[in-house]
């Protein structure tokens, strides 16, 4: 059996396509735990609704927590023997499951997944992928993968996890952005053998008003910086780390550069303090490039300059989400 965890918070207007798309899954042998945490809309009764004609959902309820604790809470109700969470937003094709566990039985391993279809809130869709290439990875091969963006990332409602792989892996409730990809990397620690097949089997749907576009910058920043120290520790010692340390730095850069235009003066300790955790992981970057350094060493020496170049830049650039 697959539990799938749908954490749900003010979705009534997305449930219903959600849900459809999950009871029409082609593998039928399905737990789906919908963890309602505190919705102030009618998400409450849509589950209520779908628990009354499939007795394959379950609703549960808490007083709003957050996606973690949320999650959380569905891992220690399932009873499945794979685990799998999807946001309730988005979509899958009614193969998904079929097609990633046939994989893990075939190839004996721990985690699938797949390549996903991104739904801007224009309309306009991006496909993630897709070119059909089957990999199949030892965990440190497939960390290096999503740490670097190379053919997937660390997003984690495309993914299907053998049940016995997440024994003490549980998601960080204080952050509230990167949960996601720390939860990944100690679940891909913990395998053996990660199989990805690169088609697009999850819908992913940016919406204007979701957690992560309502996430404060500092705080998203910080989040993400804190995620990938804890991530740089998982890997500690592995042929991993440099492309952890590589990344923990590119956090910081960013957190830097967000205290950096919220005033000097008023976060020179902060500032400082960042210098420090950089200079210290520095030396861990092997793959280090010669960009990320000289766009540091720019904003550490110039800022008044660097604020007024990255202000221009900031307004032409075209930034990549899906890395």
């Amino acid at each position: 059996m697959i539990s799938v965890i749908i954490p749900v918070y003010n979705t009534e207007e997305y449930l219903p396509q959600c849900l459809d798309s999950l009871i029409a899954q082609t593998y039928r042998n399905l737990e789906i735990i919908c963890v309602n945490d505190g919705s102030t809309d009618e998400s409450l009764n849509v589950l209520s609704r779908y628990a009354e004609k499939d007795a394959r959902v379950t609703v549960l309820s808490q007083k709003n927590s957050g996606v973690s604790a949320a999650r959380n809470a569905g891992i220690r109700a399932a009873k499945g023997d794979y685990i799998s969470f999807i946001d309730s937003d988005d979509e899958l094709e009614t193969d998904m499951y079929e097609i990633l566990l046939n994989l893990m039985k075939a190839h004996e391993a721990d985690i699938a997944h797949c390549s996903y279809r991104k739904i801007h809130a224009n309309g306009t869709v991006k496909e993630i992928g897709g070119t059909g290439e089957l990999l199949i990875q030892s965990s440190d091969e497939a960390g290096i993968c999503f740490l670097t963006g190379q053919r997937f990332t660390g997003s984690l409602w495309n993914k299907l996890f053998r049940r016995e792989i997440l024994d003490g892996v549980w998601f960080d409730e204080s952050l509230k952005i990167n949960e996601d990809l720390l939860f990944c990397a100690m679940a891909f620690q913990q395998a053996e053998k990660i199989v990805f097949l690169d088609a697009a089997k999850y819908h992913y749907f940016e919406r204007i008003n979701s957690a992560c576009a309502r996430t404060q910058a500092i705080r998203k920043k910080r989040d993400a910086a804190d995620a990938m120290k804890k991530i740089l520790a998982i890997y500690k010692s592995t042929p991993v780390e440099a492309y952890a340390a590589e990344r923990y730095f590119y956090c910081l850069t960013d957190l830097y550069r967000a205290y950096l235009f919220d005033g000097i003066r008023k976060n020179r300790q902060r500032l400082e303090q960042l210098q420090q955790q950089m200079n210290e992981v520095e030396p861990h970057c092997q793959k280090h490039s010669m960009r990320l350094k000289a766009n540091y060493a720019f904003m550490r020496c110039c800022p008044v300059a660097y604020k007024l170049i990255y202000s221009v830049y900031d307004r032409i650039r075209k930034p990549n989400w899906d890395i």
